[in-house]
């Protein structure tokens, strides 16, 4: 039988990095780009929701809350108790307080899901990988979900909500060497090409956008969108994830008392 490219989901590959704080996630991801993957963050979501919570400009409130100093000091006033919060404090609360209990806990899976659908990211590395439950939505429209749980000297999950994934899901650890991230990216790429048949190489060139098909790499200039916009099972996965993420529309919990855990 001939081969085909189908795509047995909407989606190809999402790549999921899975480390404790500072041990290079957003760093690897940002090195991954030019080899055709699209960054993404579950937490995009929390940044926009926080914002609107405390009624912030939201590329003001990610500028305090991605800065190592400034996430931690309390420089934020709750719009109607006038509680002093730090952007990390305001983000937990509004995450474990407010949304996972009204929406779920795969809310920012949805979501992450519902942006991957609309960029239609067929080659995808998530940089703040550490709950379960937001990798489950992520399933539904990836064929393949890979795990990348990452080791570094002096980086632990100590007082921190994630941790490192268990075999539930398809992992594969690499030790990285501080100062050298080319060895980190070379680690990833070789772990992906595992999933072409056969186990054939897959040379990802900088600049040089490519996904991952059943049957090879096909560049993905000679891929017509149509053939995704168009396609029932793309359309169906995406409107059911829409539909799901609505259901946020109708819990508004934005005033609730302030809770620590």
């Amino acid at each position: 039988m001939e081969a085909t490219n189908k795509i047995t989901k909407p989606l190809n590959l999402a790549v999921i990095l899975n480390g404790p704080p500072n041990s290079g996630k957003d760093t690897l991801a940002d090195a991954l780009e030019p080899y055709g993957f699209e960054k993404q963050m579950f937490k995009t979501a929390l940044y926009e929701q926080t914002a609107y919570y405390l009624q912030m400009d939201l590329d003001r409130f990610k500028q305090q809350a991605t800065d190592r100093i400034t996430k931690e000091e309390k420089t934020l006033i709750h719009p109607t108790q006038g509680v002093e919060l730090s952007p990390r404090e305001a983000m937990i609360h509004v995450s474990e307080h407010m949304i996972k209990p009204h929406c779920g806990k795969d809310f920012f899976g949805v979501a992450a899901a519902q942006r991957c659908l609309d960029h239609k990211a067929q080659l995808a590395v998530f940089s703040d990988g550490g709950f379960k439950e937001e990798l489950q939505p992520l399933e539904g429209i990836y064929t393949h979900i890979v795990v990348i749980r990452l080791y570094r000297d002096d980086c632990s999950f100590d007082n921190d909500s994630r941790t490192y994934f268990d075999g539930t899901f398809d992992c594969h650890d690499v030790e990285l060497i501080n100062g050298d991230i080319q060895h980190g990216v070379d680690s990833i790429l070789k772990i992906i090409n595992s999933y072409l048949p056969g186990g054939e190489s897959m040379d990802l060139l900088p600049n040089d956008k490519t996904m991952l098909l059943d049957s090879g790499v096909i560049p993905i200039s000679e891929i017509d969108p149509l053939d995704f916009t168009e396609d029932t099972d793309f359309i169906e996965a995406k409107d059911s994830y829409l539909d799901e993420l609505s259901t946020y529309a109708s819990a508004d919990p934005f005033d609730m008392p302030i809770e620590y855990e």
